[in-house]
């Protein structure tokens, strides 16, 4: 049975209060001068380097933290908790181009499980095991709160969601065209603010982590019962595959952002809710004339103007234009439901992009760039056979052209067989060059990284 869990007390929130993204930004900075130089993310004398959430147990117990120690583990956290969340992406994107939705649906869900600790972590605020632990802006374990690692997540990054500083956050973040997303929305004319779209994006983008802590029988479900013990139909296999590369057609980086498109249509989504929502008695088509105005006034005030203001606004006033991957995101269906899978992989990404930004943030505050890490990123990229050992790229956007060059195979094949994928068995056996690389999300982490 479905049991309710409790939420934060008052307590905790004022704990998780005093937590601090600038604690976070300085202990990068002086990491840069010390463990990084030396080739790791933390020095060998740092107390928690090694089994974490056991060493943590015991200093707490005796009132023995090192504050410093906690603080610095912390930071490097963020960075290497959102990378690896990617990697539970590509693993998802393996299980549905193998038709396993059930392991993807899993796979996703720590992807964004690992999203949330990142965006949590960088806002002072460090998962562990059972205990968890606030960095406030002196660089001390303010104090920490109990509870295990999923029963924790969501009330944490709930209480967060609502924070100027998650607000904050998503508006630098999200930035079509260069501009940040605050200026989009107040140059709408509709009276809608960012501190109440970062809430209601959040909230629906970590829809899983709340589902699965509301109710510990669906998390064991997902996690811990028999597939297909029950047969029934799922996504076709066209489907699976259009999923999987409309995920790679919104990662698309550009000289503007690597997740530019991605960042558009997200704005595309929350225009035309928003119009909708406030002028139910108008035109609810995109397309007509009351919201094609409302556009124009919005590209006017933020001088937006010629060819770019026409291509923009024929984006915007497409409701077909926009991306499956959004619309996909916001759906509700019940866990087991066909191709509710897909859904939560959508939520995964949604919540990856919004924490790789907040890491790009942060590693640019601490004026940190690739050579500063190197030590990391240039193992891990030979480590996953993204590159020849010893022959890193030049700027990790160039590991998109392993993709464009899969995905026209892709279109290549199919327009060779003059038809759509009828059945994964097939198609798999006709891309078997091209279909790896569809996995290999950690080069989305890698590029939108900056590095």
């Amino acid at each position: 049975m479905a049991q309710q869990k409790r939420k934060l007390n008052a307590n905790e929130q004022d704990k998780l209060r005093k937590a601090s993204r600038q604690a976070i930004e300085s202990r990068l900075l002086a990491l840069s001068a010390s463990a990084f130089t030396g080739g790791s993310w933390l020095p060998n004398t740092n107390r928690y380097a090694q089994n974490f959430a056991d060493v943590l147990k015991q200093d707490l117990k005796n009132n023995t933290c090192i504050e410093a120690d906690l603080a610095d583990y912390t930071a490097v956290s963020v960075i290497l908790h959102c990378t690896d969340g990617w990697s539970y992406l590509g693993r998802a994107l393996d299980c549905c181009l193998h038709g396993d939705a059930n392991t993807a649906c899993h796979l996703a869900y720590y992807a964004e499980l690992r999203a949330a600790m990142s965006l949590l972590a960088g806002g002072g605020i460090c998962i562990g095991n059972t205990q968890h632990v606030i960095v406030d802006d002196a660089f001390q374990q303010y104090g920490h709160i109990n509870g295990g690692t999923h029963d924790t997540v969501w009330p944490a990054f709930d209480f967060w969601s609502q924070t100027s500083a998650a607000s904050g956050l998503l508006s630098r973040t999200i930035a079509p065209r260069g501009i940040s997303l605050d200026r989009w929305i107040l140059a709408f004319p509709s009276g809608s603010n960012v501190v109440t779209t970062a809430q209601s994006w959040l909230q629906s983008w970590g829809l899983d982590l709340q589902r699965l802590w509301q109710d510990r029988d669906m998390r064991n479900h997902v996690s811990y019962r028999p597939n297909h013990l029950n047969v029934q139909g799922g996504v076709s296999g066209q489907d699976a595959i259009d999923s999987v590369v409309e995920f790679w057609r919104m990662c698309d980086p550009s000289p503007t952002g690597a997740f530019a498109r991605l960042d558009e249509h997200l704005l595309h989504q929350h225009l035309g809710m928003t119009f909708k929502t406030i002028n139910p008695q108008l035109d609810a088509c995109l397309g007509g004339q009351d919201y094609q105005c409302y556009v124009a006034q919005m590209l006017a005030a933020l001088s937006i103007q010629g060819q770019e203001a026409s291509v923009l606004k024929q984006f915007l006033t497409d409701e077909s234009s926009l991306s499956a991957l959004v619309v996909k995101a916001l759906r509700q269906d019940p866990v087991g439901t066909p191709g509710q899978h897909v859904q939560v992989m959508c939520r995964a990404t949604l919540l990856l992009r919004l924490a790789t930004g907040a890491c790009l943030e942060l590693l640019n505050a601490a004026a940190l760039g690739r050579d500063d890490i190197s030590f990391w990123w240039c193992h891990m990229g030979e480590e996953l056979g993204l590159w020849p050992p010893g022959n890193p790229p030049s700027t990790c956007a160039d590991l998109r052209a392993d993709i464009d060059a899969s995905l026209l195979a892709l279109d290549g094949a199919a327009a060779g067989s003059g038809n759509r994928a009828t059945n994964l068995c097939q198609w798999r056996r006709d891309n078997l060059s091209a279909i790896p690389l569809l996995g290999e999300c950690e080069r989305v982490a890698l590029w939108g990284l900056g590095l």
